[in-house]
């Protein structure tokens, strides 16, 4: 795989994750099944798990909506006592007035991608989904 082919897998992740209105406690459940459906695309082994909601309604105040189910998504590439962990998180605050533009819908102006999470954090988990897929297809090249 090359750098072009990287970029672009991200550059979709990250068009595809910007899309889900994850302010909240909304939608995500959904982006979680689009995530672990990329993954498993690459044959990344992953387990979701949602918070228990006794948890989120005693530590989370009303006004962050703990009503809302919350989830855990943990993806595995490989076995072995070396572990890279990425960590990050999927909500959004809500994007507020002035936007010239629909902030869940992306957009692409002078090669830069803009839509709301594309740097807090969605860009950072479309990287971390494009290394997965890199690093499965490292790992079959090298255990063939």
């Amino acid at each position: 795989m090359d750098i072009s082919e990287l970029r672009n897998i991200s550059l979709k992740i990250l068009s595809e994750s910007i899309k889900y209105k994850t302010v909240l406690g909304e939608q995500y459940e959904e982006i979680i099944d689009y995530y672990r459906d990329v993954l498993s695309q690459y044959g990344v082994h992953v387990t979701i798990h949602r918070v228990p909601n006794e948890y989120v309604e005693k530590h989370l105040p009303k006004e962050y909506n703990p009503s809302k189910p919350r989830y855990i998504l943990i993806a595995r590439v490989g076995y072995g006592d070396k572990v890279l962990q990425f960590n990050g998180h999927y909500d959004v605050v809500p994007p507020g007035s002035g936007w010239s533009s629909d902030p869940f819908t992306p957009r692409i102006i002078d090669n830069k991608l803009y839509g709301r999470g594309a740097t807090d954090m969605k860009g950072g988990i479309a990287a971390f989904l494009s290394s997965s897929d890199l690093l499965c297809r490292e790992r079959t090249r090298y255990n063939s």
